[in-house]
C-alpha cells in the first residue's frame, strides 16, 4: 500500500457514516472487554450511558488482583494491551471518545509495577505544538511495536466537519522511563503528514 492509499484508508476509517451531514449517531452501547498478555488479564467495563461515565478496570494475574475505578468525560470506545517499554510488564490503554460531532479522542493508561500494584500513564497532549495545527477530533489510536500511533484528519479553515481537506497526520508517542515521584507518560516523538487522497 502506497502513502496515498494509506491516507485514503485512514480517512475512510475516521469519517464514518455517523459523521456525515444529517446522519444520526448510534446509541452508545455498554463497554465490556477482556484482554490478556504475559499472564495478566485486564477487564474494562463502562455503562457508556452519559457524558460522564464510570470506568472499572479489573486486573488479575501474576502480581495479584487489583481494581481501578475512574470517571471519564466521554465514552469508552476501545482498549489495547502492549509493552511499550519492553520491561515484561504489560500496560493497558483505554481510548475515550467525546460526545458530539467532533469525536475528540483521549487516552489513559495503566501499567503494572515490577513490585506489584498499578501506576497511571498519561498522554501528553501537545496542544500548543505545531503537530496539533488543523486538529478537530476524529482520532484513531493504534499500538505498533514500541510506539503509540495517533491519527486524525487535518482541517483547513474553510473545511466543514464532515469534509477535512488537509490529509491525515500521524503522531508517534513513546512511553517515558520511570522517574521518581512522577506519573509516567506517553510523550510525542515526532509526526508525519500523509497526502490528501485524490
Amino acid at each position: 500500500m502506497n502513502r496515498r492509499e494509506y491516507a485514503t484508508a485512514c480517512l475512510a476509517a475516521m469519517l464514518c457514516a455517523a459523521c456525515a451531514p444529517g446522519a444520526t449517531r448510534p446509541v452508545p452501547a455498554a463497554f465490556d472487554r477482556t484482554l490478556e498478555r504475559d499472564g495478566v488479564r485486564f477487564r474494562v467495563r463502562s455503562a457508556n450511558d452519559g457524558s460522564l461515565n464510570r470506568v472499572r478496570i479489573d486486573v488479575d494475574g501474576r502480581l495479584g488482583r487489583h481494581t481501578e475505578l475512574d470517571e471519564r468525560a466521554g465514552l469508552v470506545t476501545e482498549v489495547a494491551v502492549g509493552d511499550l517499554d519492553g520491561d515484561g510488564f504489560p500496560e493497558l490503554y483505554v481510548m475515550i471518545t467525546s460526545a458530539g460531532s467532533g469525536s475528540y479522542g483521549e487516552l489513559s493508561g495503566l501499567g503494572l509495577r515490577a513490585g506489584g500494584g498499578l501506576e497511571r500513564i498519561a498522554l501528553v497532549d501537545p496542544a500548543d505544538s505545531p503537530a496539533m495545527r488543523g486538529y478537530q477530533g476524529h482520532d484513531r489510536f493504534e499500538l505498533r511495536e514500541r510506539m503509540l500511533l495517533r491519527r486524525f484528519p487535518l482541517y483547513r479553515p474553510e473545511d466543514p466537519n464532515a469534509r477535512p481537506g488537509g490529509g491525515v497526520r500521524e503522531l508517534r508517542y513513546r512511553l517515558s522511563p520511570p522517574r521518581a515521584g512522577q506519573t509516567r507518560s506517553l510523550e510525542l516523538d515526532g509526526h508525519v503528514d500523509l497526502p490528501v487522497p485524490r
